[in-house]
């Protein structure tokens, strides 16, 4: 597996490691996701958590956020501000996230130029090992300067 330069690795956020969340390739703007078929991501109905597909879901709005920022990350930061999950369908087998931020970089830089921070909020789309959307969830992702 291997990871852009634009996303950080792994290791800085140990959950993802511990739910075994891969963070895949995508375009810029873009996150998509992956978690295993594996009976620790399951509940007691057999079908996967849903604390795991809204994991899947924020993981991939967080990587789409990092795609898109890109070079300008150093000078600036972001953050999930709110999430909301509608669950449509139970999930077996392996999941994947798929997002796709609302606003471009130069709309997200161009919008920093007049206010110190924005919500840009990203569309996910959640889905199990057939294809089928089983979740789908609005991530308004935080993106603003760091404090001095």
């Amino acid at each position: 597996m291997s990871f852009s330069p634009t996303l950080p690795p792994r290791t800085l956020v140990p959950f993802h490691d511990h739910a075994q969340i891969e963070i895949l390739d995508a375009a810029e703007g873009a996150g998509r996701t992956r978690a295993p078929d594996i009976v620790e991501l399951t509940n007691h109905f057999g079908t996967v958590h849903g604390g795991v597909l809204f994991s899947v879901g924020e993981v991939a709005a967080g990587a789409a956020a990092a795609r898109c920022i890109g070079a300008h990350k150093p000078h600036l930061r972001f953050v999930t501000r709110r999430a909301v999950i509608d669950y449509l369908k139970p999930a077996r087998g392996a999941v994947s996230g798929e997002a796709a931020m609302s606003m471009t970089r130069d709309e997200i830089i161009m919008a920093l130029e007049l206010q110190p921070s924005l919500t840009v909020p990203i569309a996910v789309a959640v889905r199990d090992s057939a294809g089928v959307v089983v979740a789908r969830l609005t991530v308004d992702m935080f993106v603003g300067r760091p404090k001095p």
